[in-house]
């Protein structure tokens, strides 16, 4: 992860450069296995997972929160894959997600909410660093 926003410019260019000999991308190799060394010694594997599980949701219920909104944005676009009851299915799944989201708790929203701030304050500050979000036309 570190090394493609590195390569896409929303991270460091140090985090895109790979190895020589192996190809790798080395430097994010080491910061990301050290933040998950933290991480896992920082909290218990349940708060881990309970705020994995939170971020999954959130991306999920966004995805699908999009969807028809892209259909109606895009709608020339070429449809690979076509579901009977068009937008039953992205607002079931929404309301499926939400309900899951309400059985959190407080101190588990707190935990989530601060990974997801500390992460939004890197991107916001890194793209006002370089004049704008990801690269430069």
């Amino acid at each position: 992860m570190l090394y493609a926003l590195g390569k896409g410019q929303q991270a460091p260019a140090a985090f895109s450069r790979l190895h020589h000999k192996y190809r790798t991308p080395g430097i994010s190799i080491i910061i990301f296995a050290s933040l998950v060394w933290i991480l896992t010694i920082s909290g218990s594997f349940a708060q881990l997972a309970t705020a994995n599980a939170i971020a999954r949701l959130c991306y999920y219920t966004t995805t699908c929160m999009a969807v028809p909104i892209l259909r109606r944005s895009m709608p020339t676009s070429r449809r690979f894959l076509k579901f009977p009851g068009g937008d039953l299915v992205p607002f079931v799944s929404v309301v499926a997600c939400i309900w899951l989201l309400a059985a959190v708790s407080v101190k588990e929203v707190a935990i989530a909410t601060t990974i997801l701030l500390v992460g939004a304050i890197a991107y916001w500050s890194r793209a006002r660093s370089k004049g704008g979000f990801g690269r430069e036309s």
